[in-house]
């Protein structure tokens, strides 16, 4: 084989591994970035929640909160909410089944999705919403 096409040949490999590499790192680069828009809207979707969890139990409404959580769950594209104690028993959950179970315990019950993102708010417990 004569020395041109050779050298044809092996700057095609270099050109096809190079676009393959750069590929790959845009690829990664681009699923990094989702979840950090992911990530993001999780806490602007958490103060949001802490806001009208405030407001609802402030108005001395406590059995609204399953459907204000219901419907930040259907709205939001979350798989799921609740709202534990420092003991990390289960108080209210958009899934009433959840209810009294420890967190932890519940994370062993499903298969966990690799992509899915796990986001903690901690909102503190004020005078007036001990109602």
């Amino acid at each position: 084989m004569p020395l041109r096409i050779k050298l044809l040949f092996l700057m095609g490999l270099i050109i096809i591994s190079s676009l393959l590499v750069s590929s790959s790192i845009h690829h990664h680069h681009m699923e990094d970035y989702q979840k950090r828009l992911k990530y993001k809207d999780l806490i602007r979707i958490g103060d949001l929640l802490e806001k009208d969890i405030e407001d609802v139990m402030l108005a001395g409404r406590p059995e609204a909160l399953h459907t204000l959580m219901e419907d930040y769950k259907k709205k939001g594209g979350l798989s799921s909410l609740r709202i534990i104690d420092d003991r990390g028993v289960i108080l209210r959950s958009a899934r009433k089944i959840e209810i009294g179970l420890k967190s932890e315990e519940y994370l062993h019950l499903k298969e966990v999705p690799e992509d899915l993102i796990y986001y903690t708010k901690p909102i503190e417990q004020k005078a007036p919403c001990l109602t």
